[in-house]
């Protein structure tokens, strides 16, 4: 099976169905009024409290439980590169949320920054910063309404905030390097929500920028009508007709073209044969269902269907039961005749 939460090593694939197929977002500016859009920056239900509710694909928590704290754990793992993406307080009740990074291995039942696995910004007031359950006084709090911005640089080993875009500044430039980090929130109450968005990847390399969703600032802004897997590199395409057809055979192609994709193709494959079926990270591959031709059995019933609606369009209902009146009416007159003599 292919695994379409985990973002460790994974390809963010768009499927578009060939009949009926949709524009892709450098296709449809400026009709784009009412699509949703959809970010790859996800929060793993493998990693995620049971007393919070996720819904993966718009990256929404909902806490649904009594009065302790919870975590849940992104989907993309972070190593390398300036990382930043924002987080919009959709509800809360007493400003206690804790937004920040985090290890795998964190615990869940335990807020961001309990020990030295989590980096956190809490948001009650005076606007605290934690790790390894030490609170030191960083910024201003934050309740509903308000949108966190954060900027994991793993060059320099630095993670910062903004708070409705303005800095508050670098929280912590100690412990960060050389781990695998992933984006987390912690939440206290019943019915606080939170919304992961706009994430984008600044690579290593000065001046050159890598999103796996657009910027925030960009028309594309990473509008989808159809949805999005996440395939590993060595993902074939055999695997997802496999994972997605239910036993029924999808033909793959990419993106606006007419070439069939052969089924041992990998994911990483097709990205460095067909660059143009690549925007800003995202694998576009059209599909169709093919459709199988019907068994010799059903055939056989078609026919035997099609005789006897013509024997009964015909009056054969009728003539038969004529024949088999007259055939009985000779074997009783013979039987007579015999018992005669």
């Amino acid at each position: 099976m292919v695994n379409m939460f985990s973002l460790e090593d994974k390809i963010p694939t768009c499927l578009h169905p060939i009949k009926g197929n949709q524009a892709r977002s450098d296709e449809i500016l400026g009709k784009d009024e009412g699509v949703p859009k959809v970010d790859v920056l996800n929060l793993d239900p493998e990693l995620t409290h049971p007393s919070i509710d996720v819904d993966g694909r718009t990256a929404t928590v909902t806490f649904r439980a009594t009065y302790e704290w919870a975590t849940s754990i992104g989907t993309l793992c972070m190593e390398s590169g300036v990382h930043k993406w924002e987080v919009v307080v959709e509800n809360t009740k007493s400003n206690n949320i804790m937004i920040g990074v985090c290890e795998k291995k964190h615990p869940l039942q335990q807020f961001i920054g309990t020990d030295s696995t989590g980096w956190a910004y809490y948001a009650h007031n005076p606007g605290y910063k934690y790790h390894q359950s030490s609170a030191e006084i960083y910024a201003e709090p934050y309740g509903a309404g308000d949108v966190i911005g954060i900027t994991l640089d793993l060059n320099q080993g630095t993670l910062a905030f903004t708070k409705n875009g303005t800095d508050m500044g670098v929280a912590y430039t100690t412990d960060l390097l050389g781990k695998k980090l992933y984006p987390a929130v912690s939440l206290l109450e019943p019915e606080d929500c939170v919304v992961f968005r706009n994430y984008s990847n600044v690579s290593s390399k000065k001046g050159s920028k890598k999103s796996l969703t657009a910027d925030q600032l960009s028309p594309h802004h990473f509008h989808r009508f159809d949805f999005i897997i996440y395939g590993s590199v060595q993902t074939t395409l055999a695997q997802l007709e496999s994972d997605l057809g239910g036993g029924k055979s999808i033909a793959f192609r990419p993106f606006k073209s007419t070439k069939l994709l052969a089924q041992e193709t990998t994911l990483e494959q097709i990205l460095k044969d067909e660059p143009n079926a690549v925007q800003n990270g995202i694998l576009d591959l059209s599909y169709e269902i093919k459709v199988t031709p019907p068994a010799k059995t059903e055939n056989k019933l078609k026919k035997t269907k099609k005789i006897f609606e013509l024997f009964a369009k015909q009056g054969g209902l009728h003539k038969l039961v004529s024949a088999l009146y007259s055939s009985l009416e000779d074997r009783s007159e013979k039987a007579e005749e015999i018992a005669h003599y």
